[in-house]
């Protein structure tokens, strides 16, 4: 799998909570993976607010990023919060947070794999 860590940013200050971001099955590069990479995403995201208690955005489908693009494997962008908003910000950067943060991923990703 290939994923990627991210935080969000908005100008609107209130707008929270954590995303993933999956290439369609339209998308002309790698719409074969869109269905494990959709897996993928609702698995770590699921595991990830679980565990951060960050409100879940959903899956947002985007086929306009090359990191995602040019993948060979099931790929996200995990959006673990909005920088822009002072809770999600504060949280983002306390190292024991940080921490919760972590294995909620890494949860989300045995999640990923045991269903496989």
């Amino acid at each position: 799998i290939y994923l990627r860590i991210h935080a969000n940013g908005s100008e609107d200050s209130g707008v929270h909570g954590a995303l993933a971001l999956v290439p369609s099955a339209e998308n002309a590069y790698v719409g074969a993976l869109a269905g494990d990479s959709q897996r993928l995403g609702q698995c770590v995201l699921s595991a990830y607010c679980a565990a951060t208690g960050f409100s879940d955005r959903g899956i947002q489908f985007n086929d306009t990023m090359t990191g995602m693009n040019w993948s060979k494997i099931p790929v996200i962008i995990l959006e673990m919060g909005f920088m822009t908003n002072q809770n999600d910000d504060t949280k983002m950067n306390d190292s024991q947070f940080q921490q919760t943060m972590v294995e909620g991923i890494a949860n989300g990703i045995d999640a990923y794999f045991a269903s496989v």
